[in-house]
């Protein structure tokens, strides 16, 4: 089976929704950043409390890969049909069923069992997509976005991947969507204005922690602010409203706060190049300087 591949890592259901779009006859299909922007998942700012301190997120802490395809998809005016749970036979008999209207999106996966992969020990639990082309007695024809093209993947570890038991965000197991197909026509401008306010929902949107938190509170919270901040600010502070986050990051008196010197540049001495070397260098157009400690600098040319 030809089809045509597309593939970065960091883009893996951007570029899989990509791939299947264009087998379905979507020839102006936009590229594959564009589609990652319309999936909304760039656009987001939230936190992970860890006893070490805060972990930033630059995505959104409400939305997972799967409601972004969706997005994508309702901006793009294009549709599919989904399909997710059941057993192995179900979950297998529903592929070979969406194989039938072009590659299959397939996600998420858990990295950990696509053992095509030279580096798949390092990644169990690491959520994944890939467009499967076809499926065979004892093995599927996938392309990976992650450098994979015609990939051959054993039917168990498909499976075992495609069940995802590690991915805490999934909407079910055997989760693959299919059957692309398009409703309406929009132009570019008109896929931005649908986006634009979903961008918006994501950067004010929290989760209320207590883990995973967002929408502009501030990152620090006692006893870990308290250290920082005069006012022991919590969770529930606003980023603007914390000094810890505005810069003032010590409660000291401004008369005891020294400023650290800058570190001083070191001091170098380069030998001139003999005649011999600055004649080639000159030969390639290139301009050599070098200091010396009695004349100082000094060029070739």
């Amino acid at each position: 089976m030809t089809s045509l591949y597309s593939g970065s890592g960091a883009y893996c259901y951007a570029n899989s929704l990509h791939m299947c779009l264009r087998a379905a006859g979507f020839d102006l299909v936009p590229e594959p950043g564009f589609l990652e922007c319309l999936t909304t998942m760039p656009f987001g700012a939230g936190y992970i409390r860890l006893e070490q301190g805060a972990l930033p997120l630059l995505s959104p802490v409400t939305v997972d890969p799967d409601t972004g395809l969706t997005r994508a998809l309702a901006a793009l005016g294009w549709t599919c049909r989904e399909g997710k749970g059941g057993d192995e036979a179900e979950a297998l008999a529903r592929l070979r069923e969406g194989l039938t209207h072009g590659p299959v999106v397939l996600g998420p996966l858990d990295m950990g069992y696509l053992s095509y992969r030279p580096d798949c020990a390092h990644g169990p639990g690491a959520d994944h997509h890939i467009a499967v082309l076809a499926l065979e007695d004892d093995h599927a024809l996938v392309h990976d976005p992650d450098g994979y093209p015609y990939a051959v993947l054993p039917l168990a570890d498909l499976l075992t991947s495609w069940q995802a038991d590690s991915i805490a965000w999934k909407r079910g197991a055997y989760r693959m969507r299919y059957a692309f197909r398009q409703e309406r026509q929009r132009s570019r401008e008109d896929m931005i204005a649908r986006t634009l306010p979903l961008i918006r929902e994501n950067l004010l949107a929290d989760p209320g922690g207590p883990v995973e938190y967002g929408g502009g509170r501030c990152a620090c919270w006692p006893p870990t602010c308290a250290a920082r901040c005069r006012r022991g600010c919590t969770a529930a502070s606003s980023i603007s409203s914390c000094p810890s986050r505005r810069g003032a990051t010590s409660t000291a008196p401004t008369s005891s706060r020294k400023r650290a010197s800058p570190r001083p540049r070191p001091s170098w001495t380069v030998r001139p190049a003999s005649a011999a070397r600055r004649r080639h260098w000159r030969s390639r157009n290139v301009t050599l300087k070098w200091r010396n400690a009695s004349t100082g600098w000094q060029s070739a040319t």
